[in-house]
């Protein structure tokens, strides 16, 4: 079982442009827990599925966070682009959270992930 002291606290620092009307509280940081609880297994509830080590679950958890900020769109963060009801039109345009902070113009794949060259710091 993993210590307590082992997760840190931070600050996350901003503007009032930020955060959107209503959206500090803490309804938005329960459901970001649930969804990761949903997708890795090492942190669900009263199952059989736990981490022996303290490193695959940090290893599991960045990949999950990896596609929860680089790859899939979120419903939440789409724009409308079309008010024409017509049939064959894009109507929405999906952004993932890397995309909306302005780290990336296009949603990232895992080989993208796989390839990039990773600099080594000694």
């Amino acid at each position: 079982m993993l210590n307590a002291s082992w997760f840190k606290k931070c600050f996350v620092n901003g503007s009032e442009k930020d955060f959107p009307k209503d959206a500090q509280n803490t309804s938005f940081i329960e459901r970001f827990n649930l969804t990761l609880r949903q997708h890795v297994s090492y942190l669900a509830r009263k199952t059989l599925g736990y981490c022996k080590n303290k490193k695959f679950f940090k290893h599991i958890l960045w990949i999950n966070l990896y596609n929860y900020n680089y790859i899939q769109f979120h419903k939440s963060l789409r724009v409308k682009v079309n008010e024409s009801p017509k049939k064959f039109k894009k109507h929405y345009q999906h952004y993932t959270p890397a995309m909306k902070m302005g780290l990336t113009q296009t949603a990232l794949t895992w080989r993208y992930l796989l390839t990039t060259p990773v600099p080594i710091t000694h």
